[in-house]
């Protein structure tokens, strides 16, 4: 029987993924810097498992990587006070903030330079 000719029932449904499952996607993904399906994954499975910490663990990890150090930060945040031994998502939230602090002092010694470069010409 064709797929096209096949009833959609529940019994033919595709299953759900199981954690081990997703973790293998995420993992792979995340290997292969798909970091748009890797978070788009994880949000997919937040959205029926909310509470599910190790996928929030994975969210805020992509968003580190993605560049998105304060979502990152903020994720690691909420499973800190959910779980405050979880030492993981701790180490995680320090290296985060840590990434994030560095990179507003680049950020404002690149806008000093610039502002200094550009005193020059307007001398």
């Amino acid at each position: 029987m064709s797929m096209s000719k096949m009833k959609t029932t529940p019994s033919n449904y595709p299953r759900s993924l199981s954690c081990d499952t997703l973790n293998l996607i995420f993992n792979a993904a995340f290997d292969c810097k798909e970091y748009r399906f890797a978070r788009q994954l994880v949000l997919s499975w937040l959205s029926v498992y909310p509470g599910d910490l190790a996928a929030n663990a994975m969210l805020a990890k992509v968003f580190i990587a993605e560049g998105k150090i304060g979502q990152g930060i903020q994720v690691y945040e909420k499973i800190c006070r959910i779980d405050p031994e979880d030492i993981v998502s701790m180490k995680a939230l320090a290296m985060g903030e840590a990434m994030g602090a560095v990179r507003s002092r680049i950020s404002t010694i690149c806008a000093a330079r610039v502002a200094g470069c550009t005193s020059i010409f307007l001398r």
